[in-house]
C-alpha cells in the first residue's frame, strides 16, 4: 500500500470542489511543476496513445494524478498529511486539477483493500458501528492478493466514489484506486482467522474489518444503502 496509515478520525475535509479544471488552472500547475510534471508527462503521453477512452484536452488533469501516484512533494503521502495539518498544496493548481483528472477516470465499485500494521497483540482498531472521516484523499489496492510486510490488518472496502487508475499509469506493482477527500466509512464487521499463519516471508494478517463508503450525507445508524448503491 502506498499509505499504510489508517483512515483518520480527527482534521476537517478541505473544501475542494468537484469541477472540470481551468484553462488558467491548467496552466498554473504546468509552470509551478517543475520536474514532477515534467515526468507525469511522459507518462500520460503514454497513456494517451494506449487508451483512447483518455481525453487529449484533459491532459492537465491526468497528469495532477500521475503526480499524485507519485512519491514527490505532490504524491500522495506528503499530500495527504499537507491537507490533514492545513497547509497549502506544493503546486499552484495542483488540487483542481488533481480532482478534475480524477472525476474523468472509471469508477471502481469492486471491493478494495488497504493494510496496516499493529502492534504486537493489539486489537483491530474499527469495532463494528465505528465511523471513520478521511479529511484528505485516500488510496487503496484494487487487487485484493497483496500484502505488505509487517501487515496487520486487513482493511476491505466497499466503495462508492474510488476512482481506477490503471488505465493512466501502466505497469505499476499496485493497481491503486483513489477516493476523493472527505469520504466517511463504516465499518461493518471485524474478522479473525483461525490458527497460525503459514510460514512464510510474506504472511497475510488474520484480522480484517469489512468496511463500506457512506453515501454523502447518509446517517451512518440508517438500516443500510438502498440495492441501487450497494456494491457488486
Amino acid at each position: 500500500m502506498p499509505a499504510p496509515a489508517r483512515p483518520r478520525r480527527l482534521g476537517a475535509p478541505m473544501a475542494l470542489e468537484d469541477r472540470p479544471s481551468t484553462p488558467a488552472e491548467q496552466s498554473r500547475l504546468s509552470d509551478s511543476g517543475g520536474t514532477e510534471y515534467t515526468e507525469a508527462l511522459a507518462k500520460v503521453n503514454v497513456a494517451l496513445s494506449a487508451w483512447p477512452m483518455l481525453r487529449p484536452e484533459a491532459k492537465a488533469d491526468y497528469i495532477a494524478v500521475c503526480m499524485y501516484l507519485g512519491y514527490g512533494d505532490g504524491g500522495g503521502i506528503s499530500l495527504n498529511e499537507t491537507l490533514t495539518t492545513g497547509g497549502p498544496a506544493p503546486f499552484d493548481g495542483y488540487l483542481p486539477c488533481l480532482m478534475s483528472g480524477l472525476r474523468r477516470l472509471p469508477t471502481h465499485r469492486r471491493v478494495v483493500l488497504r493494510q496496516e500494521k499493529l502492534d504486537d497483540g493489539a486489537d483491530c482498531p474499527y469495532p463494528a458501528g465505528a465511523v471513520l472521516d478521511e479529511p484528505a484523499f485516500l488510496s487503496a489496492s484494487a487487487a485484493l492478493d497483496t500484502t505488505t510486510p509487517d501487515a496487520g490488518l486487513d482493511v476491505l472496502i466497499w466503495p462508492l466514489s474510488a476512482r481506477r487508475t490503471t488505465e493512466l499509469v501502466m505497469g505499476r506493482a499496485l493497481d491503486e484506486a483513489v477516493f476523493p477527500p472527505g469520504r466517511r466509512f463504516k465499518a461493518l464487521a471485524v474478522l479473525t482467522a483461525d490458527g497460525e499463519p503459514e510460514d512464510d516471508d510474506l504472511r497475510a494478517p488474520k484480522t480484517a474489518v469489512l468496511v463500506r463508503e457512506l453515501v454523502p450525507g447518509e446517517d451512518p445508524n440508517s438500516a443500510g444503502r438502498s440495492p441501487a448503491t450497494r456494491p457488486r
